[in-house]
């Protein structure tokens, strides 16, 4: 006999199908013209035989649905289930250990194909895109069912829709996504694991907690965007208010800006219930922590000075009694007759006095007077008279006096100049006055006229320098300078070293320890507790990683953890960190230790172990190490990317090929030549 549905060849008795898995009818598997037996007296029924039928039934069903489901229908093993790409073909293995053949999930139908694929948390389901197909339709696969027959996958291959420009899964088999539309922005949809349900239209982009996804959507007729949340579990979008930005937000409530970037209001919003204005006039919001109902906020202080608060000038008292000679104080009354030591001359002036003040004088444009030059030739020099033509008067000049004034002058004349240019010149510039606002304590100024290092809304800590003491100081001399221009090369060069720095902490201002001042990162622990701050040496051409514990509500310095930090993080509160020779170290209650040495891009996985990915320069090298415990295994070399899922299983591609790493010199090529892959450490939902 043969099955109704497939076609395929029955077993004798069955009643379900090995191609397709179809139930087949009683009246199927026993024709009516066979012969029955029906005894008057039925032997005893036999236990062994009994259960040996039921074996057998069970093998028959198993065997029905698909050999290659058995495994997952009994126990499935996340941690082997594999799905790649290779040559444009999407591939699924339940057991990356075994050389069995996986199953083509999708074909592309082109080499160069690639995949935007994404698997459920609990890895059941597969989601893809394929960038082959010209309207870019998402699909999923569930991928229990798929079976070794590949003909007979392609039923529980699902179209959700298409146009869909991006995607995240959310719990298992259901999806958040972006549908491209001819419009501005683009249509918000939820796949509930059925069928599509359209969220919104115009939506830029989304922030998901929980059961919560909150995102904006621009106006179409203004700028402007409304904030809302669409509700997962009721399928309910609610529009909350209009939205400048989003700062933090949990399952139960968002904190957003409203109005404009450097002018807007903030408001928190629970779900369900209406907004609540909590802060109005804010220029920046510095940080926001919606756990600790914590917002640092500044408002910008416009202050003005002149260039010459810049500048030295050692010279300002001495130069203050010197000013330009005026010529006139210089000049003694005389008579013409005293002046005109020439008859001829004299006599000139006697018979035409215009005519001698035009032929023998010149005028002078400054004093608006006539000169008369009378040479000494005795004493070589020359006795200048000025003339009052209006009136005749006649004045005789003190010229040894007025020259050396002029020359006393002219020495300074420049600088005296200068300064009264810096005078004119503005220099403007932008402070702000912190604002810390609580849930319990509602607004307060912090800190005035402050330059802002780091703040931490968890944390209740600010570090920042006054203006006071930033603009106070001289950035150059008047023995620097030429042209005012000169002091913007000094201003713009100068850095904010032995600057004082402050912290602020849970409202009360503290001076911190001088080091600081020289500081080029301030890095706080989860708990607020410890603090790391990098300074550069000059000297030494290497910084310093400094240690601070937070004691009676001052930050107190424990020491040097490392003079050749090259950089770091926090994880929780112990900090990770390199140093210049490729050592990764921890510091952790206290104290500091090398963790590995010589490696390169450490991560610390959540079983407590470490992989380091050591690249090379041109990727000639690239070394794979997993350390765990005390054990140093080399992975493998020329590695391009891995997964790690624990010590015995370390997904990984080499030279383009797919490898598994199952313990020490267990490293298994799963397949040649594959673009991508996605395994159970890629196995979560995503934040977009």
């Amino acid at each position: 006999m043969k099955c109704p549905n497939c076609g395929n060849e029955l077993l004798p008795g069955a009643r379900f199908c090995a191609g397709c898995g179809n139930q087949i009818a009683a009246s199927v598997s026993q024709p009516v013209n066979q012969p029955v037996d029906n005894p008057i007296n039925p032997p005893k029924k036999s236990h062994a035989k009994l259960i040996g039928i039921i074996v057998t039934a069970l093998v028959v069903v198993l065997v029905g649905v698909g050999g290659y489901q058995v495994f997952h229908m009994i126990k499935p093993d996340t941690e082997k289930e594999l799905v790649y790409v290779k040559d444009g073909r999407l591939y699924y293995t339940g057991n990356m250990d075994k050389e069995k053949d996986p199953i083509e999930v999708y074909n592309g139908h082109d080499d160069d194909c690639s995949f935007n694929a994404k698997l459920s948390k609990d890895m059941k389901y597969l989601f893809f895109i394929c960038d082959s197909d010209d309207n870019d339709r998402l699909y999923r696969v569930n991928t229990r069912k798929l079976s070794g027959n590949e003909t007979k996958n392609e039923k529980y291959i699902e179209e959700i829709d298409s146009r869909v420009e991006a995607y995240k899964t959310v719990g298992s088999g259901k999806a958040l996504y972006y549908r491209e539309t001819d419009n501005s922005g683009y249509d918000f949809y939820y796949y509930d694991g059925k069928k599509p349900l359209e969220i919104d239209s115009r939506v830029e982009s989304n922030f998901r907690s929980g059961n919560i996804a909150y995102y904006l959507k621009s106006e179409k007729s203004s700028d402007e965007q409304i904030l809302c949340y669409f509700d997962i579990d009721k399928k309910k979008s609610v529009e909350i208010d209009d939205c400048l930005s989003v700062l933090d937000y949990t399952e139960d409530e968002i904190l957003y800006e409203k109005g404009e970037y450097g002018d807007s209001d903030i408001y928190i919003a629970q779900t369900g219930k209406k907004p609540k204005k909590i802060i109005s006039g804010a220029n920046n919001v510095e940080s926001a922590d919606i756990a600790s109902g914590t917002v640092y906020y500044s408002r910008t202080v416009d202050e003005k000075k002149t260039y010459y608060d810049l500048v030295e000038d050692p010279y300002a008292g001495a130069d203050a009694g010197i000013s330009e000679p005026d010529i006139e104080d210089y000049l003694t009354k005389t008579s013409a007759k005293s002046a005109i030591d020439n008859d001829y001359y004299y006599e000139k002036y006697r018979e035409d006095l215009y005519y001698f003040y035009e032929h023998y004088c010149y005028s002078d444009d400054n004093t608006g007077m006539a000169i008369y030059l009378n040479y000494d030739h005795d004493s070589n020099s020359n006795i200048y008279y000025y003339i009052d033509t209006n009136n005749d008067i006649w004045y005789l000049l003190d010229s040894d006096a007025y020259k050396i004034a002029r020359e006393e002058y002219e020495s300074v004349s420049d600088r005296i100049e200068l300064r009264e240019e810096l005078k004119d010149t503005p220099y403007e510039y932008s402070v702000s006055d912190l604002y810390l606002y609580t849930s319990k304590g509602g607004e307060k100024k912090a800190a005035s006229s402050v330059s802002l290092i780091s703040v931490d809304a968890a944390s209740q800590v600010a570090f920042y320098q006054k203006s006071e003491d930033i603009y106070s100081g001289k950035v150059c001399s008047m023995d620097d300078i030429s042209y005012v221009s000169d002091v913007d090369d000094y201003l713009y060069n100068e850095s904010n070293d032995n600057i004082p720095v402050y912290s602020l902490i849970n409202g009360k201002e503290c001076k911190t320890d001088s080091d600081m001042e020289e500081a080029g990162n301030f890095l706080l622990s989860e708990d607020g507790k410890t603090l790391m701050v990098s300074c550069y040496n000059i000297d030494s051409g290497k910084s310093e990683l400094l240690a601070y514990e937070l004691k009676s509500g001052e930050f107190k310095k424990l020491g040097s953890v490392s003079r050749d930090y090259d950089y770091g993080y926090w994880d929780g509160n112990d900090f990770y960190y390199y140093t210049d020779d490729g050592d990764f170290c921890v510091y952790s209650k206290g104290k500091s230790k090398t963790v590995l040495k010589d490696v390169k891009d450490v991560v610390l996985e959540k079983d407590g172990n470490y992989m380091a990915f050591n690249q090379s320069a041109d990727n000639s090298d690239n070394k794979l190490k997993l350390f765990a415990g005390k054990k140093e295994i080399l992975v493998d070399r020329d590695v391009n990317d891995y997964s790690y899922i624990n010590e015995t299983r370390i997904v990984y591609r080499k030279d383009g090929d797919l490898y598994v790493f199952r313990g020490e010199d267990k490293n298994r090529r799963i397949d040649r030549d594959v673009s991508d892959y996605w395994c159970k450490a890629d196995g979560m939902e995503e934040v977009w």
